[in-house]
């Protein structure tokens, strides 16, 4: 058997433009330096005060034993758009470990694309300033998300947090090398101004309340479960998503008591249930519907079709990340339904 020799010929290292060039050349054409055990490329051979302006760049990072800055971010910094899309990855991944909601996911990202639009996506972050914020402010207020209709002091108060938890990550993460300045304006609208908007919502439509005699009338014309989910909600001022994320193993049905963090802050609770709201309960798990999927298994209420009362679903992009989130809450809908047409009392919650 004979060994072919090969053709290839070995390249000569060159040689340190001066001596004290920091570079060493390494075998694969290009220059190199071992810093803290780990040998760092820098640039090929045919171009060293490239390579050097590389080194002098991210020296001092890891000879300090940190990771420099991405080499995606330019000398003159990041733009909107970039930023933007550094925190909405970041929020991606707190919905993923479930450290927040989807549907709060969709509202970063529907208020940042709005922010981007306006701004210009590749206008430099750090040259954002107060006046570009208090005319932003302006536009949320005359034109909203949509460009049709202004916001209200509620939607106003949570896009103004987006935008400013947004800065404050970027600031934090050296992703800007200065806070932003907002000014004046560019801040959530008073308690004055909330009470102020409550109280005209409800001289013009009515305190958004059931009165005792209402409440009778929907638990006689309710049928099971959800006459359970009312008496819950007077009972042990359970909202639609408490009720919902109810789990079986939460109620000692023996003593009749409820032990059940609320699901948006994990604030434990306790709540003795009153006769008939144990009897109820009792009821609705021994007619309970078979689980349509895993996650509504532990699920004390299920509708005939087997889901959860409230849900949500979300609809991803081709690159994973949130394209959509669609909330559905059937206890709202039902309620509404019976509220307005004694008829719909008996229909079925799909």
């Amino acid at each position: 058997m004979f060994v072919r020799q090969s053709t290839r010929r070995r390249r000569h290292k060159p040689a340190k433009p001066n001596p004290s060039f920091p570079l060493t050349p390494h075998n694969n054409g290009q220059w190199c330096k071992k810093i803290r055990g780990k040998i760092r490329f820098f640039g090929i051979w045919e171009e060293p005060e490239a390579a050097l302006e590389n080194y002098l760049r991210v020296a001092a990072d890891l000879h300090a034993g940190r990771e420099p800055r991405s080499s995606t971010i330019s000398a003159e910094g990041l733009t909107v758009k970039q930023v933007c899309n550094h925190y909405l990855t970041y929020q991606h991944r707190r919905s993923q470990a479930g450290e927040i909601g989807p549907r709060w996911f969709e509202d970063c990202r529907t208020v940042l694309d709005n922010f981007v639009s306006f701004a210009a996506p590749g206008r430099l972050a750090s040259d954002l300033a107060p006046d570009d914020f208090l005319r932003y402010r302006q536009r949320l207020s005359r034109q909203g998300l949509t460009g049709r209709k202004g916001l209200g002091v509620y939607a106003l108060t949570r896009a103004i947090t987006v935008v400013r938890s947004m800065l404050k990550y970027a600031y934090e993460m050296n992703l800007i090398d200065n806070p932003i300045k907002y000014g004046k304006t560019f801040v959530q609208p008073s308690s004055t101004l909330k009470r102020k908007s409550r109280r005209a919502a409800e001289l013009a439509n009515g305190k958004r309340m059931f009165e005792a005699r209402e409440v009778r009338s929907l638990i006689e014309k309710a049928k099971r479960p959800l006459r359970a989910l009312i008496l819950l909600g007077i009972n042990g001022g359970f909202g639609n998503t408490d009720c919902a994320s109810l789990t079986l193993s939460a109620i000692d049905w023996d003593r009749g008591i409820i032990e059940f963090a609320r699901p948006k802050t994990g604030i434990e609770r306790v709540v003795p249930l009153w006769p008939e709201t144990h009897q109820v309960l009792q009821q609705v798990r021994q007619t309970r519907s078979e689980p349509a999927r895993e996650d509504a298994e532990g699920l004390l209420f299920l509708t005939d079709s087997g889901k959860a009362w409230v849900r949500q679903y979300v609809h991803p992009g081709e690159d994973g990340s949130i394209k959509k989130v669609v909330n559905v809450d059937t206890v709202e809908r039902t309620i509404c339904l019976i509220a307005c047409s004694p008829a719909a009392a008996g229909r079925k919650a799909e």
